[in-house]
């Protein structure tokens, strides 16, 4: 399936061409220049950090407002904080040991966030969970030469079935919804440990899964605490009155980590030394 061209605007494509005029003067560049102009399906990025070029596809508006997410705003960098320089020693450590550091992108949409840190940890082991099967096929194609694994699959307390639920907010806002009789498969933490984590360490991981957050901390949360690293979206905003970030917090609770806020994500760093 080839991804189709955003509707061109003309406040989109100037906004764009304002941005690369204004770049060379900023005193606040990001890590990423934007390649091509926003009415384009395919879209790519020049990391001026790396210096690689990330290339990808997208669909619509929405998919176009994810990648400013990922590269313009940079939501789940991590440079930002002062623990930025533990995390990078841990994963430098576990490449050292010779193992991979594991990194779990649940929720990973059309794939930008799994090409956004493939270019941050370019020796991790990174899988990217989608359950919603239009976003799979676009992911796919992104992460593929990337060495991304992609998993079509939504993260659960525990594995059964379930379907794709549709409140009308586009490929971002799609949600799951148990039922025993769905073509969605579920899959807990800890399956995807076990299928996908062999000869790697649990390094970081991100969750960004429409509230159903609530599920997956229902169950046994041991996994946490293995991620050195964790980027958590909680969806409290969205779902009025369901207490949704409830079990999250109680599992966190107890453990030794440190608690961080930047843009829409929880950033949990742990406090142990390994």
């Amino acid at each position: 399936m080839s991804a189709k061209s955003p509707p061109l605007s003309a406040s989109r494509l100037g906004k764009w061409a304002a941005r690369r005029l204004a770049e060379p003067f900023s005193k606040h560049r990001g890590d990423y220049v934007f390649a091509n102009p926003p009415f384009m399906a395919s879209q790519a990025v020049r990391s001026r950090r790396t210096g690689r070029t990330i290339a990808y596809r997208v669909r619509d508006k929405n998919d176009l407002s994810v990648a400013i997410q990922m590269f313009a705003r940079e939501e789940y960098a991590i440079r930002q904080f002062r623990r930025s320089g533990d995390v990078e020693a841990r994963y430098r450590a576990i490449v050292a040991s010779g193992k991979e550091p594991l990194l779990l992108d649940c929720g990973a949409n059309i794939g930008l966030s799994a090409l956004f840190f493939r270019d941050v940890f370019p020796k991790a082991r990174i899988v990217a969970v989608e359950p919603d099967p239009d976003n799979f096929v676009v992911m796919q194609q992104n992460v593929g030469p990337a060495g991304v694994i992609p998993v079509q699959a939504a993260v659960a307390a525990t594995a059964r079935r379930g379907r794709i639920a549709d409140p009308g907010q586009g490929g971002c806002g799609k949600r799951v919804e148990d039922d025993p009789q769905g073509s969605v498969v579920f899959l807990s933490i800890d399956d995807l440990i076990r299928q996908y984590g062999e000869g790697a360490e649990p390094f970081l991981l991100k969750m960004d899964i429409e509230g159903f957050e609530h599920d997956v901390f229902s169950g046994a949360t041991e996994w946490f605490d293995q991620f050195y690293v964790a980027m958590i979206e909680l969806h409290d905003w969205m779902l009025p009155g369901t207490a949704s970030s409830k079990p999250f917090l109680e599992a966190i609770a107890p453990l030794d980590r440190d608690f961080l806020f930047r843009g829409e994500n929880v950033f949990s760093i742990s406090n142990r030394t390994p």
